[in-house]
């Protein structure tokens, strides 16, 4: 008799337990995200994390998206993207072109430029910095579509080369 009551007992503590505990709330996990984005290819800029990094950057993105009307071509974009960075390098050109459609899908057709205040490394580290604080602070305001097109800005630049001098 004892035993079937032991049982039960537990099986009560571990309901409770699991309905105590809270899932993270949308602007929570996003800045999980991308604080572990951070982390990896911001901060500590460890090569053998690139990809580990990226693919927070890419969750972030979906997470955004998810809150707004963007279209589902959208979404296949940033996933099939993410499946080819995982599978070969994040300089794949295939997974590349397949950001730049999506952002054009996220500016009502512009393509991506270059911000023009990125001219050596020192602000590329700091521009990626102030974009993740933006999108975290734009996402907790309920902005996800400036959140998404923010990100997905900062997830092309990292994988386009920058080239210092244009040739004339």
């Amino acid at each position: 008799m004892k035993r079937p009551t032991f049982v039960l007992i537990l099986f009560l503590i571990s309901l409770t337990a699991m309905s105590c505990s809270e899932d993270l709330t949308k602007p929570e996990k996003m800045e999980k995200l991308l604080t572990k984005f951070s982390d990896y290819l911001i901060e500590k800029n460890m090569f053998a994390d690139c990809k580990d990094g990226y693919k927070y950057l890419l969750e972030a993105i979906q997470l955004a998206a998810s809150e707004t009307q963007l279209p589902d071509e959208f979404a296949e974009h940033i996933t099939q993207a993410g499946q080819i960075f995982k599978k070969t390098s994040l300089l794949n050109p295939e997974g590349v072109g397949l950001l730049h459609k999506a952002y054009a899908i996220v500016s009502g057709g512009e393509k991506f430029k270059i911000p023009t205040e990125i001219n050596n490394g020192k602000n590329e580290e700091d521009y990626s910095r102030e974009s993740v604080q933006s999108a975290i602070k734009d996402f907790k305001e309920n902005h996800p579509e400036i959140t998404v097109k923010r990100l997905l800005e900062l997830a092309i630049m990292i994988v386009t080369p920058i080239q210092k001098n244009p040739p004339c």
